[in-house]
């Protein structure tokens, strides 16, 4: 069963279906998706962190339930200062943040 999703991973205006510029959510997933991916646990991570965002979980952002949901998929995640939606993870190219580190256990 899929729930709406809290925070809803993409930040935009229903009424309008206007797509917000600034996305603090959608980005880092897909960076962390893929980075996972490379750490051969993309499929992992997917279905855990799915699970967390449209299971009906409020508040999926906060505190330590996606580091909870990645670990459940085999991979451990350091985000500086504990909140996705706070961090600025910049793209190098390689998807090696200074701010996360994926690594297998």
């Amino acid at each position: 069963m899929v729930l709406p999703a809290d925070p809803d991973p993409i930040v935009q205006d229903f009424r309008t279906m206007g797509v917000a510029k600034e996305q603090p959510y959608i980005y880092r997933l897909s960076k962390l998706g893929v980075e996972a991916t490379r750490r051969g646990r993309g499929v992992e991570f997917a279905d855990r962190v799915a699970a967390l965002i449209f299971g009906g979980t409020r508040g999926s952002n906060q505190g330590d339930l996606l580091g909870d949901a990645v670990a459940d998929a085999g991979l451990t995640l350091l985000i500086a200062g504990g909140n996705l939606g706070a961090q600025t993870i910049p793209d190098n190219g390689f998807l090696r943040e200074t701010q996360f580190m994926l690594s297998a256990k």
